[in-house]
């Protein structure tokens, strides 16, 4: 349970972490059935696979698979001979075989919208239950705050940005929008997903202040925001924004950009 409690504590940390767990064994040697490892995205480790080579060949799988972002089933021959189909080939004398399911844990997406207006808070609304941690930044609590992290002040949720975050800029003031761009920009912490609800005028013409102010390029940016699915009024900007994030999610790149 300690271990559960830990993986727990590091995905409220933001920590990407692969669990490998002893799912099987026939034979003899000192790996426990159902004894779990965990590795996360700083090298550290907890528990164990019972030590020796196979501990390191897990720990070594395990860090490829943080890189790789997946789940995976290995089986381990540990008679110290030659490889046997479908089987790696530690060496060990112990005898017998095992396998280890790697299970690779990672926190929701953070999503921060910036303005709960007519389209930020659609937008809010449509993000209930769609797989982001939400954080929603506006002066005023959000009507359709749900289940979204209230952030009042725009420096505060600046801070929060990391580079696997999704940040939506949609406050309805040309200005603010701009500060907060301009606060994002300086941050350095280029977010995985960056979004602005303007037209493709206001860009520009915030993009040659942005380079006149700090010499900083915007070197993507989704602007106009969302998926070219039709449709102008808040709601129906909202779910064309919804399904750009999802699909960003998903590796899903082949739509219609509004800002392509």
């Amino acid at each position: 349970m300690k271990l559960f409690r830990e993986v727990l504590e590091r995905t409220d940390q933001r920590k990407t972490m692969v669990l490998a767990t002893v799912v099987d064994k026939v034979g003899e040697g000192p790996i426990p059935l159902a004894g779990r490892l965990l590795v996360d995205d700083a090298g550290v480790k907890r528990g164990t696979v019972g030590g020796g080579a196979l501990e390191e060949r897990v720990i070594q799988t395990a860090k490829e698979l943080l890189q790789t972002r997946q789940h995976k089933l290995s089986k381990y021959d540990l008679s110290g001979n030659p490889s046997k189909p479908g089987f790696e080939s530690v060496p060990m004398i112990c005898g017998g075989q095992v396998n280890i399911f790697y299970e690779y844990i990672s926190p929701l997406p953070q999503l921060i919208v910036f303005g709960s207006g007519n389209v930020g808070g659609a937008l809010l609304n449509k993000m209930q239950g769609a797989g982001f941690d939400v954080i929603a930044c506006d002066k005023n609590i959000p009507e359709a705050l749900g289940q979204a992290r209230w952030i009042r002040e725009v420096p505060e949720a600046v801070e929060q940005v990391q580079k696997d975050s999704y940040v939506v800029i949609s406050t309805g003031s040309h200005e603010v929008d701009y500060t907060i761009l301009k606060q994002v920009m300086e941050s350095g912490k280029s977010p995985f997903y960056l979004g602005m609800l303007a037209s493709k005028k206001k860009l520009k013409s915030m993009s040659e202040k942005l380079r006149e102010e700090t010499g900083k390029e915007i070197e993507q940016i989704y602007s106009p925001i969302g998926l070219n699915i039709g449709g102008d009024t808040p709601d129906e900007i909202a779910i064309s924004i919804a399904a750009q994030l999802i699909a960003k999610k998903h590796g899903k790149n082949g739509n219609q950009d509004m800002s392509g």
